[in-house]
C-alpha cells in the first residue's frame, strides 16, 4: 500500500462504516466460533493499529506482523504494541497462536497457497483463524491496484485452497457485504465502461448521518452470518479451526 493509504486508514479505522461494519461482522463470529479464551492472538498484517487495540477484548497477549514501517508507527502512536516488522509468510514469529487474524490481507500475498499453509503451522491445536478477502474478479477495479491487490476471491477458489491444506478445519465461509453489494457493483461498472480514474480507493464517507446509516445495513449482517451464508457480497470471510 501507498504511504498516503496507510495515513488514510489510521485516520478512519475508528470510525469509518466500513471498517466498523467488518469489525462487528468479525467479533459476531468470533464470539460463536471461539471454543476457549484465547492465550494467544496474532494479527496478520496489522496496519495502523485499530484492530490491535480491537482485539485486546479478547486476550492481553496480542502480537502483530506488519511489514510497513510507516503503518507500526502509526499504531505506536495510538499505544505501544508488540509489532514484528516484516512480510507474511516468511517473517512469522514461531509461537503457536490460539486466534489468528487476517483481514484483507491475504490478497497481498504473494503465494497465498503458503500463506494458508502458515497458518495452520501458528494455530495452536484448537485455535481458529478468521481471515476477509475481497469477492469476485469481475468486481477488479482501479481500488486494488491502489491498494496493490494481487486477486480477488470467488468462495469456490478459496475453498479448494483452504480444503488442500493439512491440519485446517472449515468452520464457517459466506459471502459479506451484500446490501451495499449493487451499489458499488453499478459504481465500478460505470468506472469501467466509461474509464473513469480518480487515482483513489473507493472510501466513500457520507457525512455522519450517513455513514451511521452505511454502518448500521453493513453490521447487521452479523445477525444473518450467525445463522446462514449469504449467496454474494463484496468480500468472503473464512473461520478456520486447527484439527
Amino acid at each position: 500500500m501507498e504511504k498516503e493509504a496507510y495515513k488514510k486508514m489510521f485516520e478512519d479505522e475508528g470510525g469509518h462504516w466500513w471498517f466498523r461494519g467488518r469489525r462487528e461482522i468479525v467479533a459476531n463470529l468470533i464470539d460463536k466460533f471461539r471454543l476457549r479464551k484465547p492465550g494467544k492472538i496474532l494479527d496478520i498484517g496489522s496496519g495502523t493499529g485499530y484492530n490491535l487495540l480491537w482485539l485486546s477484548r479478547y486476550s492481553s497477549d496480542i502480537r502483530g506482523l506488519e511489514p510497513s514501517e510507516e503503518a507500526i508507527e502509526f499504531s505506536n502512536s495510538r499505544q505501544k504494541f508488540n509489532i514484528i516488522k516484516g512480510v507474511f509468510p516468511i517473517d512469522a514469529p514461531k509461537d503457536k497462536f490460539d486466534l489468528i487474524t487476517m483481514f484483507d490481507v491475504l490478497e497481498h500475498v504473494d503465494n497465498d497457497v503458503e500463506g494458508l499453509k502458515k497458518i495452520s503451522e501458528l494455530l495452536a491445536p484448537g485455535g481458529i483463524a478468521v481471515l476477509t478477502v475481497p469477492a469476485f474478479d469481475y468486481l477488479w477495479s482501479e481500488h486494488d491496484e491502489i491498494l496493490h491487490h494481487k486477486r480477488r476471491y470467488s468462495i469456490k477458489q478459496l475453498k479448494k485452497i483452504i480444503t488442500d491444506i493439512d491440519g485446517l478445519e472449515m468452520l464457517k465461509i459466506s459471502y459479506f457485504n451484500l446490501f451495499l453489494f449493487l451499489p458499488a457493483f453499478a459504481v465500478r461498472l460505470i468506472k469501467k465502461i466509461f474509464n473513469l480514474k480518480t487515482g483513489k480507493a473507493d472510501d466513500f464517507h457520507g457525512g455522519k448521518i450517513i455513514n451511521f446509516l452505511l454502518s448500521a445495513i453493513f453490521s447487521a449482517e452479523k445477525y444473518l452470518l450467525r445463522i446462514t451464508d449469504l449467496p454474494f457480497g463484496l468480500s468472503i470471510v473464512a473461520v478456520l479451526k486447527k484439527k
